[in-house]
């Protein structure tokens, strides 16, 4: 298993999934307990488990969406369903287990809306492997787009 880590690097939009057609501290988990097998979707807000600086670092106290986990990460509604992660700012990431399946070529699509734009980048065992990905305005914080 692998560990994944979406990097804010400037904030100011929502994100919802990526889809992906060892580093394990001891106390952080898989959300749902088992790694997320890739290729597949990795859903953004079952960031793994093991609470602040481990499986995730945010930079304000309590959800503002207020729905889905009771921790600090910011989760809201998604108009295309199920949740996504708002309010992002520089600086905070989120942290996944995944299960790469097979050796191969992959490429990232991320499921994004903001009423700005942003920058993000993807690393894996804490090499970045995305570089700066920017996020185009998409018209509103529910305006969704693949990236």
């Amino acid at each position: 298993t692998k560990i994944m880590r979406v990097y804010i690097i400037s904030g100011g939009f929502n994100i919802n999934s990526i889809d992906i057609s060892e580093n394990n501290p001891s106390n952080q988990t898989p959300y749902s307990g088992t790694p997320v097998a890739i290729p597949g979707i990795v859903e953004l807000e079952n960031y793994d488990n093991g609470g602040e600086g481990i499986a995730y670092h945010d930079l304000t106290s309590g959800n503002e969406g207020d729905v889905y986990r009771t921790d600090d990460v910011d989760i809201e509604v998604c108009s295309e369903g199920g949740h996504n992660i708002g309010w992002v700012q520089p600086e905070e990431w989120l942290a996944y287990t995944i299960n790469v399946t097979q050796a191969a070529n992959y490429d990232f699509n991320l499921r994004c809306a903001t009423e700005q734009s942003g920058v993000l980048r993807i690393e894996l065992d804490g090499q970045d492997i995305s570089g700066s990905v920017n996020i185009s305005a998409t018209g509103g914080w529910q305006n969704w787009t693949t990236v």
